[in-house]
């Protein structure tokens, strides 16, 4: 009697199994599986293929992530780098598509996006990122994968974070502390000055007490160095980077590990008979800052560098 119960229970499950094949309430397009087979730390090149813009290519050594475009080379931290990378590993489907759906999915060709991973053994995956959407009150993508064109509802909004270019990984900062304890300033070939703030939160010049009105408003012009223009790396070879900047402010903060290096170049300084110091500004003038070692920015306003460089108790006449 045990085996023809066991008889019939295996010729139960076979019928059930011939019908799902043929019924269509047992067959759903329902899935939740990642689509790429990698894992984020072992992702060591991307390729960003937008027909709206040139080719992008990041790439990673040892040390930090590269991004490549027309020519430009930006180093970025690896930060900058995790949106993308979790992207690719942690791309979840949660439906597939009709392969004839190109059309509403934004998978035709001028589109998408077209992105290749490539790991650190070499393997490489292939994905189009069409359209986002929004389905069921969540968001989602299409993602077609290129090796065999099956076509995937992904969770969450994906196409912007591929919809990118070399800018948007130059990080505009950089690194004013938000409490300046100490400033020194170098003056190639002239000379150099230092404050500290004492207690009283006034400032002492080259140790001794000295009455500084303009230290605030100094300060200030400091503090609006931002969202400036970038240098690319073509346009900095006039300014002879490699000899030291023309003028340099280190910024000491309350915590010392946001200190910050500001390097000046574009300034010319002379002495005068009278021992004065002569400053003539170029048409624009180049700054770089120890916090954000892969940009340099573009000073296009003499009247912002102008007050930077008349710097408390350094007596300059700018022109």
């Amino acid at each position: 009697m045990k085996n023809k119960h066991l008889v019939l229970m295996f010729l139960f499950v076979l019928l059930l199994g011939g019908v799902s094949r043929y019924v269509p309430w047992f067959r759903s397009d329902n899935i939740y599986s990642s689509l790429i087979k990698a894992d984020k730390k072992e992702i060591r090149r991307i390729v960003i293929l937008n027909q709206q813009l040139p080719e992008l290519l990041l790439e990673a050594d040892e040390r930090n992530w590269y991004v490549t475009q027309d020519d430009v080379v930006v180093g970025f931290p690896d930060s900058l780098a995790e949106p993308l990378l979790d992207a690719i590993a942690l791309m979840k489907a949660v439906r597939i598509i009709d392969e004839n759906s190109t059309d509403t999915t934004g998978l035709t060709p001028g589109n998408y996006i077209e992105v290749t991973a490539e790991l650190a053994s070499g393997r490489r995956e292939y994905f189009r990122v069409g359209k986002e959407t929004m389905t069921g009150g969540k968001p989602g993508t299409y993602v077609q994968i290129v090796p065999h064109g099956g076509i995937y509802l992904v969770e969450g909004h994906l196409r912007k974070k591929f919809d990118v270019d070399c800018q948007d990984f130059r990080s505009r900062d950089i690194g004013i502390p938000e409490e300046i304890t100490a400033i020194s300033i170098i003056r190639s070939g002239i000379d150099s000055i230092s404050y500290t703030k004492t207690d009283s939160a006034g400032w002492v010049k080259q140790g001794q007490p000295d009455t500084i009105p303009g230290m605030k408003a100094w300060l200030g012009y400091l503090k609006i160095l931002k969202n400036l223009p970038y240098a690319n790396p073509s346009e900095t070879g006039p300014y002879d980077i490699e000899d030291g900047a023309d003028y340099r402010v280190e910024l000491t903060g309350k915590n010392p590990e946001q200190s910050v290096r500001l390097d000046f170049y574009g300034i010319r300084f002379t002495r005068t008979e009278d021992q004065s110091v002569d400053v003539i500004l170029a048409k624009r003038c180049l700054l770089h800052s120890s916090a954000n070692e892969y940009n340099y920015f573009f000073l296009n306003s003499q009247e912002t560098v102008r007050p930077i460089i008349s710097s408390p108790g350094a007596g300059a006449t700018v022109r």
